[in-house]
């Protein structure tokens, strides 16, 4: 893992150092990081859900709908509806 080796941790210490910081695990932080960027992203431009999902580091289209739905509870194609920019 990249993130331990910058720091000099073993990659299981990292992880553990890292949910006790943050309370989140690395692959649920950044998830995280990620659907916000996706979020602004499909409120403010007109790039199509999937472009956003490879934008913001999702090569996956399906996992990235389910892994935005379970952290905004909501799917970004509801959020596009709500975009303040018209098509």
């Amino acid at each position: 893992m990249e993130a331990a080796r910058l720091v000099s941790l073993s990659p299981n210490y990292f992880c553990s150092v890292f949910k006790k910081v943050t309370g989140k695990t690395l692959k649920e932080y950044i998830h995280t990081l990620r659907t916000q960027e996706a979020e602004q992203l499909l409120l403010t431009t007109s790039y199509s859900i999937s472009e956003i999902a490879e934008a913001v580091g999702f090569s996956n289209l399906t996992y990235f709908g389910r892994v935005f739905k379970k952290i905004k509870n909501i799917p970004p194609s509801d959020v596009r509806k709500m975009r303040s920019i018209p098509q």
